[in-house]
């Protein structure tokens, strides 16, 4: 059983009103916008994250912290891992996939 994702606006409103709740005052857009990308619609998880993120960073939280706290693998890094797969490199791929591993990243999301 699993909740169904709820709506950005949604989410949006609630994570800002946590953010002015608790003095918050590093949660722009930007911020609030990949908390709801990385949790996928989970208020529960983009809570957590947000927290976390916070904890770690202060009010100069980015996106960046947000991809960092959620271990999402960046958008570059999943692009030449593609781009290695349609260059048909095992060696180059085979080096990719070892870095990835070695800065922490989780190779479930391929």
């Amino acid at each position: 059983f699993r909740f169904k994702p709820l709506p950005h606006e949604a989410m949006i409103g609630r994570l800002n009103f946590i953010c002015e709740q608790e003095g918050v005052v590093g949660c722009d857009e930007a911020v609030l916008s990949e908390l709801i990308t990385q949790s996928e619609g989970d208020m529960r998880r983009a809570i957590q994250m947000l927290q976390s993120a916070h904890r770690l960073h202060g009010d100069a939280m980015t996106p960046q912290s947000i991809l960092d706290i959620s271990g999402a693998v960046p958008i570059a890094r999943v692009a030449d891992v593609f781009a290695k797969c349609r260059a048909n490199d095992f060696d180059a791929m085979a080096d990719t996939v070892a870095d990835l591993l070695a800065d922490g990243y989780p190779t479930a999301q391929f």
